[in-house]
């Protein structure tokens, strides 16, 4: 009896068959440094053939001769995402080398942070141009042959901030948060031949201004659940997964890395150290009335 039922049951896939994205063409902005780094290789590592596009040249060229020497292939394309007319040559110079484009990762952005009141027109112009409109047009430019690879993936990088924001990100928790938007009508636009989904990295390390102050790591560590601050390699299996086929059901959602940020702060310390605050705050309010 088990025998007949074997033979009549389907096999069960390898579940390690559909993260394989040998001979894809993965195009990574902002792919030079920090996390782009981290996705290019990663995937490289993976067999992917990668396009880097970003503003400095030393930073792709480096990542391209880490990728070279572990035997993957790569190229640099120098090109700003906030530049709509340097757009049209990330496209080209990826069909041009590999022929074909089957991943799209939105990666690069502008961190900008400012109070409201002194954000300027032209401050947020740029930052809406780099984390908005520039991947919404880069995207629009290589979807021909998104749909012609018959298993495109476009992953617009977001942020945790676009739940937990603080003070002083009024422009890159917006302009995060209508790329998440963004990417629902990409979704639904674009299925069923390319799938759109976002990537929201918490806190990991960083390359931008400086990587983390030791006063902001605490602070970090201390409202992360998981208690730690990531390092670049491990947003790469994430990466991965929308990438490749283990996704092939997914689209128009987030995926978020953030070691339990978003769910709230899970350490006593840090709990305490608000629990004062908030404490200390009553105390004002009850003295002003």
């Amino acid at each position: 009896m088990t025998k007949a039922m074997d033979k009549k049951s389907p096999k069960t896939p390898d579940p390690r068959a559909v993260y394989d994205i040998a001979g894809r063409v993965a195009i990574v902005t902002g792919g030079g440094r920090g996390l782009g780094r981290a996705m290019s290789t990663g995937l490289a590592a993976a067999g992917a053939r990668i396009v880097l596009a970003g503003r400095t040249a030393a930073d792709l060229d480096e990542t391209v001769r880490t990728i070279e020497a572990g035997g993957g292939e790569a190229i640099a394309v120098k090109a700003d995402v906030g530049d709509y007319a340097a757009l049209p040559s990330i496209v080209q110079a990826a069909v041009a080398r590999f022929g074909e484009i089957d991943i799209l990762i939105n990666n690069a952005a502008d961190p900008f942070g400012a109070l409201i009141t002194d954000i300027t027109p032209e401050q947020a112009e740029r930052v809406y141009r780099t984390n908005v409109h520039g991947p919404m047009f880069l995207a629009s430019q290589a979807l021909p042959y998104l749909r012609a690879s018959g298993r495109g993936s476009v992953i617009n990088v977001i942020s945790a901030a676009v739940w937990v924001g603080t003070t002083g990100h009024a422009l890159y928790r917006g302009s995060k948060a209508a790329l998440q938007g963004l990417s629902r009508i990409m979704a639904k636009e674009w299925a069923p031949a390319v799938r759109v989904n976002t990537l929201a990295p918490g806190p990991f390390e960083t390359t931008y201004g400086g990587g983390w102050t030791e006063e902001r790591k605490a602070m970090t560590i201390a409202a992360t659940p998981l208690g730690r601050i990531a390092p670049f390699h491990e947003i790469v299996p994430h990466v991965l997964y929308l990438a490749s086929d283990a996704s092939a059901f997914v689209t128009g959602t987030d995926l978020v890395v953030d070691g339990g940020v978003t769910n709230g702060p899970g350490s006593p310390a840090f709990a305490a150290q608000r629990a004062v605050q908030v404490n200390a705050a009553e105390g004002r309010r009850s003295a002003d009335q």
